[in-house]
Parts: C-alpha cells; sequence; structure tokens
C-alpha cells in the first residue's frame, strides 16, 4: 500500500515568498511558504520505514548521534491541499523536507508548500510569520495522519 504524507498540528510559518509564473501573456501569482513544527517520529514513515531505528535510542528515545544534523528529503509532492487561517488551498506541492531528530522519539520538520493564492490571501499569511498556527496538509486522496 503506498502511503502519503499528511500533517496537522500547529506549525510556525519561517518564510514567507512571493513571485509571478506561469507564460508571459498570462502569469499568476504563486507563494512558498515554509514551515518548521514538531512531530512524532512516525513521520519518518512515510521517508523510509527502518530510518528511526537507527537514529533512536529505543529504550530511552534518546537520539543517538547528538551531532547529526537535519536530513532532507528531495520530495517534490504534487495534488496537495492544505488548510490554514480558516483557508482552504488545493493545488498545492509540497517540498523541500528537513528532519532533525531531537530526544524524546520526536522531530522537527520543515517543509514547503508551494500555491497560487487569491486574494488577500498574502497579506494574510505575511501577518503570521514566525508565529504557532493551525495547519492541515494532505493530499486529494490522502489516508496516513502524523501529529
Amino acid at each position: 500500500m503506498e502511503t502519503k504524507f499528511i500533517y496537522s498540528g500547529f506549525a510556525s510559518i519561517t518564510h514567507l515568498n512571493t513571485r509571478k509564473e506561469g507564460p508571459e501573456d498570462a502569469k499568476e501569482l504563486a507563494v512558498d511558504l515554509k514551515f518548521k513544527t514538531e512531530a512524532s517520529k512516525a513521520v519518518f514513515q512515510f521517508f523510509d520505514p527502518y530510518i528511526d531505528t537507527v537514529l533512536y535510542d529505543p529504550g530511552t528515545g534518546a537520539v543517538r548521534n547528538a551531532k547529526l544534523g537535519p536530513i532532507t528529503f528531495d520530495y517534490e509532492l504534487e495534488h496537495y491541499a492544505f488548510q490554514v487561517l480558516e483557508r482552504m488551498f488545493s493545488g498545492a506541492k509540497v517540498k523541500k523536507f528537513a528532519l532533525q531528530p531531537i530526544d524524546g522519539h520526536r522531530v522537527e520538520l520543515a517543509f514547503q508548500i508551494s500555491f497560487n493564492p487569491v486574494g488577500e490571501d498574502v497579506a494574510l499569511l505575511a501577518e503570521f510569520l514566525q508565529n504557532d498556527i493551525e495547519i492541515k496538509v494532505f493530499p486529494i486522496d490522502g489516508e496516513l495522519y502524523f501529529n
């Protein structure tokens, strides 16, 4: 069974970038949002079902190598939707994953969502830079849930 990346919980917007993309005669506004959050080690299951077994001491949950930096994954997931600040966006791409193991079988998770906003969405999102906000990220036909 193929797994899908899904996240639901609080995350901080760490970066907001806007740009115009598309053909010269039909450029559309596009936004990249970078999020950072903390999740259980279960999030590793999407990337590799066994990686957590080498990262954590099974008895204590401590990270085995404290000098280990973030582990990055080059996945680019298309056909995603996400909900933030009571707004729903579809047609999003989720990419640029970075997972930093932390003690207690936890993970600092960072990822980027790219999408086309409407109306005053960019201004609203900019107001919440560096704040923890509730988000939901899921494929249009999603099935797994990490928090």
